[in-house]
C-alpha cells in the first residue's frame, strides 16, 4: 500500500520562509551537493498565463503555492489560494490566503489586451472620453466619463475598494485611498 502523498511531500520538500521557495531535500536526491529548487521558471513547467510554479511528485502535478499551504498549515487549502500582491511566483506564506473564486477574481490584474493601461477604464471612441466601469455579482456599475484616464482609474479604485474590500486590486496603491 502506498503512503499518502502529503506524507511524501513533507519528506521530500523543504520550504524556505524567507524566499517563499520550495526545495528538494538533499536526502531525497542522494548525491546532490546542494538543494535544488522545485519547479521551473523557464516555461517548461511554469504556466505562462498565470505565472504559477508547478512541479511533479510521484507522477502527480502540483502547484507550489498549494503545497506551501500544506507544509505550513498541515492541510490542503479548502478553496483557491490568492497571491495577495498578485505575483504568482511570490509564495511567501504571508502573501497567500484562501479565497473563493469570486474573491480571487476581484484581485485579478489588468487584462493584457487593455490598451489604456488602467483596470476598469476604457476609451469611448465617439466622445473621446474615458469611461470607468466595475461589476460585482453580475451587476455592472457605470462610474462616469472623464477627460483623463487617471481620473477614471481613480473612480474605479474607489468603487473597487467599496465593493471588493480587502480583495480589491486597484490601479494605484491602496494606501492612497485610506483615510481619505
Amino acid at each position: 500500500m502506498s503512503r499518502p502523498i502529503e506524507e511524501t511531500l513533507r519528506e521530500a520538500l523543504r520550504y524556505d520562509y524567507e524566499s517563499g521557495k520550495l526545495f528538494w531535500k538533499d536526502d531525497w536526491w542522494p548525491g546532490s551537493t546542494k538543494s535544488r529548487e522545485v519547479g521551473y521558471l523557464d516555461g517548461k513547467q511554469r504556466n505562462s498565463q498565470t505565472g504559477y510554479i508547478r512541479f511533479y511528485h510521484r507522477d502527480q502535478r502540483f502547484m507550489a503555492h498549494r503545497v506551501v499551504w500544506l507544509l505550513h498549515y498541515g492541510e490542503w487549502p479548502d478553496g483557491e489560494i490568492d497571491h495577495i500582491d498578485g505575483n504568482g511566483l511570490n509564495n511567501r506564506i504571508e502573501n497567500l490566503r484562501v479565497v473563493d473564486r469570486k474573491q480571487n477574481m476581484y484581485n485579478r490584474p489588468i487584462y493584457k489586451c487593455n490598451k489604456i493601461g488602467y483596470k476598469g477604464v476604457w476609451l469611448d471612441e465617439r466622445s473621446r472620453r474615458y469611461r470607468a466601469t466595475i461589476s460585482k455579482d453580475k451587476k455592472a456599475y457605470w462610474l462616469g466619463t472623464y477627460n483623463c484616464p487617471i481620473e477614471a482609474a481613480r473612480a474605479y479604485d474607489r468603487k473597487a475598494i467599496e465593493l471588493h474590500g480587502e480583495y480589491a486590486r486597484t490601479n494605484f496603491p491602496i494606501e492612497d485611498y485610506l483615510g481619505a
